[in-house]
């Protein structure tokens, strides 16, 4: 899921490569019209609903994106994270 919400965030945003989880929104020079094409093209591939006020969630980097949709996608379907294995 991460990768193509990733994918997802460098197709609206116009980038070549997908950006890395610690980029900045501000950095990647967006404004408010540019989060409302991301927030909808998740909302869209993942079936849900992202809070009316998005800038109440304090999104400041891609990766704030990528941890809410898992959130989202998640808690719709009642099952807990999946946390990586064990190296």
């Amino acid at each position: 899921m991460r990768e193509e919400v990733l994918r997802i965030v460098a197709r609206e945003y116009g980038l070549d490569e997908v950006p890395a989880p610690t980029l900045s929104l501000v950095d990647l020079d967006a404004d408010s019209i540019d989060l409302i094409c991301v927030v909808s093209a998740l909302e869209e591939r993942f079936g849900f609903q992202f809070p009316l006020d998005v800038d109440a969630l304090e999104l400041e980097t891609v990766g704030d994106i990528v941890r809410t949709v898992e959130k989202h996608v998640t808690a719709r379907e009642g099952a807990t994270p999946r946390l990586p294995a064990r190296q």
